[in-house]
Order: C-alpha cells, then sequence, then structure tokens
C-alpha cells in the first residue's frame, strides 16, 4: 500500500481506495503526504519517504514478522499526544527473526519526545554503520 493522498490510516481513500494495509502488508507513506493513525495499527513494513509524515497520534504501531522493514527518510511525528510506540515484534524464536531499521534525514517528533521504540519476542537490535566518511 502507497499513501496517494493525506488522510488516516483507517480510510482507504488515502491509499487510493485500495483498502487498509493490514499486518501482512508493505506500506509506504509517500512524499507530500501526512497519514494520521486513529487506532492501533500493523504491517510488514513500513517506509516514510523524505517531505512526508506518520502521525501515530497516541497510538501504537506494530512491525510484524521476520523480514520486516522501518525505514524513516521522513518525520514520524506524535502530534500532542502522551506517549506512542513503534513496537517490532518476532515471532518468540530467541535471534531467529531479522528486522531492518534504517533512515537518512528522518525526523522523529512528539509532546517532549514521549515516543518509544520497543523489541519484543525474540527481536534484538543491532547497530551497523552504513558507510560513509
Amino acid at each position: 500500500y502507497t499513501s496517494t493522498t493525506s488522510g488516516n490510516w483507517s480510510d482507504a481513500s488515502t491509499w487510493g481506495g485500495l483498502g487498509v494495509p493490514g499486518p501482512n502488508d508493505d506500506v509506504s507513506i509517500s512524499t507530500g503526504t501526512t497519514v494520521t493513525l486513529t487506532s492501533q495499527e500493523s504491517v510488514h513494513s513500513l517506509t516514510i519517504f523524505g517531505n512526508s509524515t506518520l502521525n501515530l497520534g497516541g497510538y501504537n504501531l506494530n512491525v510484524l514478522g521476520n523480514g520486516a522493514v522501518f525505514v524513516l527518510n521522513g518525520r514520524l511525528d506524535n502530534g500532542t499526544e502522551i506517549l506512542s510506540s513503534i513496537n517490532f515484534v518476532g515471532d518468540g524464536t530467541p535471534n531467529g527473526i531479522s528486522q531492518f531499521i534504517s533512515g537518512s534525514g528522518g525526523c522523529i517528533e512528539g509532546n517532549g519526545c514521549n515516543l518509544q521504540i520497543r523489541l519484543a519476542n525474540g527481536v534484538r537490535l543491532e547497530a551497523r554503520s552504513m558507510g560513509g566518511s
């Protein structure tokens, strides 16, 4: 699913009338659009392109499963809400799942920076340099 206009995540028109993304879907927030959560949602992969925004609006977003990818090149916002979370959820197998988090020039903003990234069910965070000088 790719956002074609700004709007609520739960509104099919945000996704070009193709329905609403679910836990097995790969989602892209297109340049120039803002997508706002109105409830907790789950996806397999999420890419937030430059000059675009995902507003969590106080809700949680789950990134699920092996091979899941989260790329932040745009803006991840919590609006005026107290707390939101990005939850990376594995299958419970210790060290048995690979998920990738990357980005360039992305921005995480929120009310007092109360935005959490959580790892669960066997997901581990590994920091790697992606090159550069």
